[in-house]
């Protein structure tokens, strides 16, 4: 399938997310909107060369866990809590540059595997130095690129997957040889919002879409990417008039406003770039951000000063995980606006996959338990409310689900089919083999010319010769 995959297509799977009819945003939104000025269009060649320098980059924790012989099982899980809480946006999106960075993140973690004390200091040098050769070799290269291709040059291939038993209809996107898998409904929905949003100067679609792919795979990171599930986010709408969502993607976001983290890869895609720049004056917000102390600390921050800053209706939702032992968590409990705050037990919630848009299925059983807190000023609590006995039914979600206690199954499950495949291909392959040697003798010998065929005449001279032998010595 070619990159003309049309939104248009009446694919069974894609109708439950294509379209979501909502009301227009406040004046207050519009006014941010229309202020804000379109961010650089991304270049595909220097995000190929970002993406592959920071796939290096997420290599070092793990393997510095292993020279120090420590378990480096959870070096993926240390090293996204470390880059998530270092990043610097403003320097690069997603790459460390080793420089002026926080270790006290991650400095339990290191204890927790079974780091000595005393060696820490010397890994966290060690990452350090790392992160800032790699970061230092791709603006090397980044100088070696030759000017921007035109759009016409950067082809992307795109081919299409029908649904299978393992899961829905998907769309792969392949350049410079790497390829980004996304299911069709997500497909199709990137692609009807960039024909609404998209600039002139943006890249074609597929270009956009690619780049777009290319930075989410680099960023996902295990754990820290759960979003709530849209039965919450439809109730907020219908229930609390709440029409934006502080932090979202392009392709998990359920409203048509929604801020992300990187406006220039999303802003073709609708996106209002970062919710640090965002300043709204009115409104009911949704904010469920990155399961990161140091983001959720930024977040509450940002929420109090605009609720400070205003005398119109402001109200913000925040949905994060109880985490009571955190100075984050401890930081929204002690804010002045904070109006009301409840507990989702985990095994009453669901939550939505970070990579939904390439998984079979979509939602999980929470691992934890959640908190909803309500931070408002006076007008924003008498505007908007804080009803929670719909938002914790909406909790439950839609029933696309795999509970957790058959998540190994499921996994189990597939694991044996595809043993079983492969046992039974290889069999098929022998018995191939097999005839194919049986036959070929079996032509040898019809044409007289046969390995057997050979052996029976010498042995009858040999048979021959010694009986005349005998014959002669009588």
């Amino acid at each position: 399938m070619d990159s003309s995959i049309s939104a248009s297509s009446s694919s069974s799977d894609a109708s439950s997310s294509l379209t979501l009819n909502l009301p227009s945003p406040p004046p207050a939104l519009s006014a941010h909107l229309s202020s804000t000025p379109p961010p650089p269009v991304p270049s595909l060649q220097v995000e190929l060369l970002r993406y592959r320098t920071f796939e290096l980059q997420k290599k070092i924790l793990p393997d510095l866990l292993k020279q120090y012989n420590v378990s480096n099982r959870q070096g993926p899980m240390i090293f996204s809590r470390y880059h998530f809480t270092n990043l610097k946006a403003d320097v690069d999106p997603i790459l460390l540059t080793g420089e002026n960075e926080s270790n006290s993140c991650i400095t339990t973690e290191l204890l927790k595997v079974s780091l000595p004390k005393k060696k820490v200091p010397k890994l966290m040098k060690d990452l350090r130095i790392l992160l800032g050769k790699t970061y230092k070799t791709f603006l090397s290269n980044l100088k070696r690129l030759p000017p921007q291709a035109s759009s016409k040059s950067s082809k992307i291939k795109v081919t299409h997957s029908p649904p299978s038993s393992h899961g829905p209809s998907t769309v792969q996107l392949t350049h410079g040889g790497i390829t980004q898998r996304i299911n069709l409904p997500h497909y199709l929905r990137l692609q009807s919002q960039h024909s609404l949003f998209s600039s002139p100067s943006s890249p074609p679609f597929p270009s956009s879409a690619f780049t777009l792919l290319l930075r989410y795979d680099a960023l996902s990171g295990p754990g820290f990417q759960a979003a709530v599930p849209p039965s919450v986010l439809d109730y907020l709408l219908n229930s609390q008039s709440v029409k934006m969502e502080c932090f979202a993607s392009p392709l998990n976001h359920r409203y048509p406003n929604y801020c992300s983290a990187f406006p220039d890869t999303d802003s073709p895609f609708g996106s209002c770039g970062s919710f640090f720049n965002f300043s709204p004056k009115v409104g009911n917000f949704e904010s469920n951000p990155p399961f990161v102390p140091s983001v959720i600390t930024s977040m509450i921050e940002h929420i109090d000063g605009l609720l400070e800053g205003t005398i119109e209706p402001l109200s913000f939702i925040i949905i994060v995980p109880e985490w009571r032992r955190e100075s984050c968590w401890e930081r929204i409990k002690s804010s002045v606006h904070l109006k009301k705050i409840v507990t989702v037990k985990q095994k009453d919630h669901v939550y939505r996959e970070g990579s939904a848009y390439r998984r079979r299925s979509e939602e999980r059983i929470a691992s934890f338990d959640t908190t909803i807190f309500w931070c408002q000023n006076e007008e924003g609590e008498r505007a908007y409310g804080n009803e929670e006995e719909g938002i914790l039914r909406a909790f439950k979600g839609d029933g696309d689900v795999i509970p957790m206690y058959r998540q190994q199954q499921t996994s189990a499950s597939t694991a044996a089919i595809e043993t079983s495949e492969k046992k039974e291909k290889k069999e098929k392959k022998e018995k191939k083999e097999k005839k194919r040697k049986a036959t070929s003798s079996n032509f040898e010998a019809l044409l007289g010319g046969g390995s057997n065929s050979k052996k029976s005449k010498k042995e009858k001279k040999e048979k021959k010769h010694k009986k005349d032998k005998q014959a002669s010595t009588k």
